[in-house]
């Protein structure tokens, strides 16, 4: 039996299992680290995880459990 988490991305909310949580945790943070230099780098950040969300959506993660599985179609 797997944990699952409810998160917020993108202004809309889904529910995550565990272990994409911590995969996309990680991902956002390097994105963050990658862009903290850059002008803008919260409006870039937030466009991305918008960009991510939509992704999830059209890719099954909209109404079931996003999976390690739905996250990598994604990335």
């Amino acid at each position: 039996m797997k944990k699952t988490v409810n998160i917020n991305l993108g202004g809309k909310p889904f529910v995550i299992d565990e272990d994409a949580y911590r995969d996309l945790d990680k991902y956002l943070n390097s994105i963050e680290k990658h862009f903290s230099k850059s002008e803008g780098f919260e409006d870039i950040l937030y466009d991305i995880e918008v960009r991510i969300s939509e992704l999830l959506e059209e890719n099954g993660g909209n109404g079931q459990i996003v999976t390690l599985k739905h996250l990598e179609a994604v990335k």
